[in-house]
């Protein structure tokens, strides 16, 4: 397997968008940087393209409608993907029952976790993971192994 960094060289232009700002760890506005003098800061951004689209972007901020949303993402959200749900209505918005897809962040005996959305991690119980019994479930549910289901009870972290 090749270096992935490899890929990306110094003055690569690779077009995202800035999706958080985080001053100390706590959420913070722009503007709030610029009276800081040595705090730590990180920045989260997006590279998929739903995201980099203006008007996509608009309807995702609180300046699109919910009927707007419904329009441009309703298939997304369909096929199990909750991303732009997170994003546009909090993880408040996810309800029991929801088809969800998802990268796994990591498995143990107590479950999978996996990365539903922007800084949302749901867990899969080991009796939820599959019909039968998995000896060691790590080997199967293996970090960013995309998966999809339909989850009973939400219990994120």
């Amino acid at each position: 397997m090749s270096n992935a960094l490899e890929k990306f060289p110094i003055d690569f232009f690779l077009p995202c968008r800035v999706i958080g700002l985080f001053l100390d760890k706590k959420e913070v506005e722009s503007a709030e940087l610029l009276n800081s003098n040595q705090a730590t800061l990180e920045i989260n951004v997006s590279l998929r393209e739903s995201l980099q689209n203006e008007k996509n972007w608009q309807i995702l901020s609180s300046k699109g409608t919910t009927l707007q949303y419904k329009k441009a993402f309703g298939l997304h959200e369909s096929n199990g993907d909750l991303r732009n749900r997170i994003l546009k209505l909090g993880p408040a918005s996810l309800k029991e029952g929801m088809i969800c897809c998802g990268y796994v962040d990591h498995t143990n005996d107590s479950g999978c976790y996996v990365n539903l959305g922007y800084r949302i991690i749901g867990r899969a119980s080991p009796g939820e993971l599959a019909d039968f019994t998995i000896k060691n479930p790590s080997l199967y549910y293996f970090t960013n192994r995309l998966v999809i289901g339909n989850k009973n009870k939400f219990e994120l972290n």
